[in-house]
């Protein structure tokens, strides 16, 4: 697996897309082979390489509980900087489309085509029904005066929560209160929600949303070769924080 850094333009496009999954976005290159974007920063491919910056993650200052909270940012940023460019890729989405959203029809070849690669050793269960009603957030629900969500990233930064106007970007996934004690690491978060990702989403956020903002929900259904079975929330029409964010709780990654 290699992972490498993305350009300012490329982070400024994935930020305003719909994330596909908690903390990820399919890619495309120029190659036209699919690729994951990682919090919107990071470029995640599968492939046989042995990347050193993977193999040394979880030794990474910023990942530290010692870290100062104020120097945290600043040293994930000084990581980022180290990793190998990108070329910058393409959202994978519908070629009719503004580039929004993916048809259940290209959602499901993305998931294939993802699945496939992430799993070079075969086969590891059968793909999520996509585009089936059960386990794809079939239901609308609306906030209630004092529901609180929480989201799970792999950086200290997002780029899906804006603290300074406190809002939630369109399409961006979240679990009730009620998952949080099935989550208490970041690499439980990776096997409940079932994504593609092997970086243990260790840095937890609170989201309040106003009262009656909406939201999609469902249950997380087996993929990549990941468990699911975990509960989750998508405000696809965003969402605005009835109060300021608060700092993201830092999550042991195991």
């Amino acid at each position: 697996m290699t992972i490498f850094q993305l350009s300012k333009t490329a982070v400024s496009l994935f930020a305003g897309l719909p994330e596909h999954g908690m903390g990820f976005q399919f890619a495309i290159s120029d190659q036209r082979e699919i690729s994951l974007v990682i919090g919107g920063r990071v470029l995640y491919r599968a492939d046989d390489k042995d990347d050193k910056h993977m193999r040394s993650y979880l030794s990474a200052k910023w990942l530290s509980p010692s870290c100062d909270d104020n120097l945290r940012a600043d040293r994930f940023e000084d990581w980022i900087k180290g990793l190998p460019n990108s070329d910058d890729p393409e959202p994978f989405d519908d070629d009719t489309s503004s580039n929004t959203s993916l048809s259940l029809a290209n959602l499901k070849k993305a998931t294939a085509l993802a699945f496939r690669i992430l799993t070079p050793s075969g086969p590891m269960g059968p793909l999520p029904p996509f585009g089936t009603p059960y386990g794809h957030l079939p239901f609308t629900s609306r906030v209630e005066a004092n529901d609180v969500f929480y989201r799970y990233e792999p950086f200290p930064t997002s780029r899906r929560i804006d603290r300074k106007t406190k809002k939630i970007a369109v399409d961006t996934f979240a679990v009730p209160a009620s998952e949080t004690p099935f989550l208490p690491t970041g690499l439980s978060v990776v096997a409940r929600l079932a994504l593609p990702n092997l970086f243990p989403a260790t840095f937890c956020w609170a989201i309040q949303p106003r009262r009656k903002d909406q939201f999609m929900c469902g249950a997380s259904v087996p993929a990549f070769g990941q468990s699911g079975g975990g509960v989750e929330v998508k405000f696809h029409k965003g969402a605005t924080n009835r109060c300021e964010f608060a700092d993201p709780v830092l999550l042991p990654p195991l």
